[in-house]
């Protein structure tokens, strides 16, 4: 159903994921990795490449309810 997502800490990307630490494991949307931190990428790929498919599509599934609370054009 979905893709985790993972965003560098750069401009408004981080507002759009719910990420460590800011976030509990069960709330969580994707990850957030410092810019230009390629190991941090790698472990958070790794991550992602762990879930299940029940993991992903949870994950998914806030992500999608995440934005749709937040982000609206008339907002």
């Amino acid at each position: 159903m979905g893709t985790p997502v993972i965003v560098s800490d750069v401009g408004a990307l981080p507002e759009t994921v719910l990420a460590a630490p800011r976030a509990a494991p069960n709330e969580r949307t994707g990850w957030t990795v410092a810019s230009g931190d390629a190991e941090a990428l790698a472990d958070a790929i790794g991550e992602a490449l762990a879930l299940g498919a029940s993991a992903r599509d949870a994950m998914a599934i806030r992500a999608r309810v995440h934005v749709l609370q937040r982000f609206r054009r008339s907002r």
